[in-house]
């Protein structure tokens, strides 16, 4: 049987104070990696350049430009190729009444990010005319594309299956056309359009 030290209560002491030293040591450095390593991964965003234009991939994966005043899905290099054009100005859409006519879960995602980038004044659903007896429209109010006193446009958006992905206008109303995922693009596109990107 081996006989245990005996130690002096300084030792003990000296002994505790270097442990809790070490301990100390440890957890401080644990918090400076932990600090450096979070500050190395904010700067170590994506990043890519459309023109003159710096987009950064955020961490809930939107692509947002500080110059633009954007936070899109898709980059302009990714919905260039889309059919069609809108030729409006943006402070003809921008801070003003957003009337969407949108249905599908597609369609309200695409809806949702032209109005997250247009910051209206008031966003209303309504039903075009001639399509008062669609499902949901029961409560909703109809607005005509020919009735010049909105003062804004009516953006329509139609998810159909294997359709041609394409924007188009017709008086006050905007359409956006195609199947179900490339809505989100066509509505990416418009902002690009408006933000005079392309």
């Amino acid at each position: 049987m081996q006989i245990k030290k005996i130690e002096s209560k300084k030792d003990i002491e000296k002994r505790e104070r270097k442990n809790q030293l070490a301990i100390g040591l440890i957890l401080i450095s644990i918090m400076i990696l932990s600090t450096a390593g979070y500050a190395f991964e904010r700067t170590k965003q994506e990043k890519k350049i459309y023109k003159d234009v710096v987009f950064i991939n955020d961490e809930k994966g939107f692509w947002t430009s500080e110059k633009l005043g954007t936070a899109t899905k898709f980059l302009p290099q990714e919905v260039n190729g889309i059919n069609g054009s809108i030729l409006i100005s943006k402070s003809s859409v921008q801070e003003k009444v957003f009337y969407f006519d949108a249905f599908s879960s597609n369609e309200f995602t695409a809806a949702n990010e032209i109005a997250s980038n247009l910051l209206p004044s008031k966003t209303q659903q309504v039903c075009i005319e001639g399509e008062e007896n669609k499902e949901g429209c029961e409560n909703l109010p109809i607005k005509s594309c020919s009735d010049e006193r909105l003062g804004t446009y009516i953006f329509i958006f139609k998810s159909e299956e294997n359709s041609t992905l394409n924007l188009e206008k017709k008086d006050n109303c905007l359409f956006f056309n195609g199947g179900e995922e490339s809505l989100i693009k066509a509505a990416d596109k418009f902002i690009f359009m408006i933000n005079n990107v392309f």
